[in-house]
């Protein structure tokens, strides 16, 4: 249970001696964290809840952890800037592809953009590495999308084991390759393996930051009541959607910060794009009800206002924003004199 995950219990104090027995190695305290094969469901959520409780009151009266548990945003990744973001996932990636042709298949839940905003890093990758070995590997498109793959869902290339390995520093969990299916396999191949694709998110533990996000965002999911109006609000973000919404703004901020897989498609693809926004806010300012603020803002501004809520998977339409923004100008205008 994530109530009695290894991140909650090291926040109130605990380290691990023996199988399911916690102790405190401030007041030497005691907490069996074992939970019974013969209960039923109820019974066994009502006892997680209990051993839940225990974590923070079963310290002795003059513990300094006793209901102190550490602050909630204490397991979470560094602060970083967006570039700064960008650049570590292309240089783990660039390390990743010293394993060549053993790097796996991912299963990933990446939308196309995310994936297309992965794809532009490629070039960069393959020029960190190139910059770094003297010696040839294998950077074709399936290597190098596999590394830049593991790198944005916090997998890092495991040094410690004599063979390729993974491993994620959040959650402590290692894989090795040889495990999973070739990258680089023939379909034929691929079809005829009993080995699986790896799969970047199942493959951490399950209070991860990487797919749970960070404890603080955790808890506050936990403690809200799950309804469809609140759920999109309060739902823990993961690390790697983070990671995604910091190479997207990256992307807007310097366009140097990599290059385009394609730059003549991309040019294409952004001029399309910049075309249809235009006729929908041609369209919207035609229309009544205020729509016609949209004409003050820039192409650019509705481009990234899209790709950011696309990024995160959050819908978003034109006529969305107009809606929002009418009704901020109206929250906005002073109330009219009587008479």
């Amino acid at each position: 249970s994530l109530a009695l995950s290894p991140v909650r219990c090291a926040r109130n104090g605990w380290i691990n001696t023996d199988c399911s027995t916690l102790k405190c190695p401030q007041c030497s305290a005691l907490l069996i964290a074992q939970i019974p094969d013969d209960l039923t469901d109820d019974e066994e959520v009502r006892w997680i809840e209990r051993l839940a409780q225990q974590l923070q009151i079963s310290h002795d009266d003059a513990c300094p952890w006793k209901n102190r548990p550490c602050a909630a945003k204490i397991y979470s990744a560094p602060l970083v800037t967006s570039r700064e973001a960008v650049d570590e996932v292309c240089q783990c990636a660039a390390d990743m592809l010293e394993f060549g042709k053993q790097l796996p298949t991912i299963e990933q839940p990446l939308s196309t953009f995310q994936q297309r905003l992965l794809c532009d890093l490629k070039p960069r990758v393959i020029e960190i590495f190139k910059a770094a070995n003297t010696t040839e590997a294998d950077t074709c498109d399936a290597s190098v999308l596999s590394a830049l793959s593991l790198a944005l869902f916090g997998w890092r290339s495991d040094k410690t084991k004599p063979q390729p390995a993974v491993q994620c520093n959040m959650c402590f969990r290692s894989a090795g390759l040889w495990l999973f299916q070739n990258a680089n396999a023939s379909e034929s191949d691929k079809n005829t393996q009993t080995l699986h694709p790896f799969n970047a998110v199942e493959e951490h533990r399950a209070f991860c930051y990487w797919v749970r996000g960070s404890d603080v965002d955790s808890e506050q999911s936990e403690s809200t009541s799950v309804n469809a109006s609140n759920l999109s609000s309060t739902e823990a973000i993961p690390g790697w959607k983070k990671t995604v919404a910091s190479i997207l703004r990256a992307k807007t901020m310097d366009s140097s910060t990599y290059r385009t897989s394609s730059d003549a498609d991309s040019d294409d693809g952004e001029n399309k794009s910049l075309d249809g926004e235009k006729t929908a806010k041609s369209a919207l300012v035609a229309t009544e009800d205020g729509s016609e603020l949209l004409h003050k803002l820039k192409p650019f501004n509705i481009s990234a206002i899209s790709s950011a809520a696309e990024a995160f998977g959050i819908p978003f339409s034109m006529s969305q924003l107009a809606l929002a923004m009418r009704k901020l100008v109206s929250d906005a205008a002073p109330p009219t004199a009587a008479g």
